[in-house]
């Protein structure tokens, strides 16, 4: 087992109700198989707001950090460790 860092912004902190926590995963664990985690734990907000697992894609406005780096492929296994940072932009005039 591993254990990851998240840390939650915007709309992401009031589905959750948390600014950061962390999170056991499998070794095997990727980008992917968190964020699904995630969905499972936090519906129907994450998934109407954040993540669509059956899409294997983010909503528009969110981004996925890994240890500050922008990641766009899901398939990316999770270190020990792991800083995972998900934003929600936020857009005004």
């Amino acid at each position: 087992m591993k254990t990851v860092h998240l840390m939650y912004a915007g709309k992401v902190s009031e589905i959750t109700g948390k600014l950061k926590e962390d999170i056991k995963i499998d070794d095997e664990c990727t980008v992917y198989d968190l964020l699904k985690k995630l969905t499972m734990r936090y519906t129907p907000g994450f998934k109407k707001e954040v993540f669509d697992p059956e899409k294997a894609e983010t909503m528009p406005d969110v981004i996925i950090l890994i240890n500050g780096s922008i990641v766009r492929d899901f398939n990316k296994k999770l270190n020990d460790g792991d800083f995972v940072s998900i934003l929600q932009a936020v857009s005004g005039g």
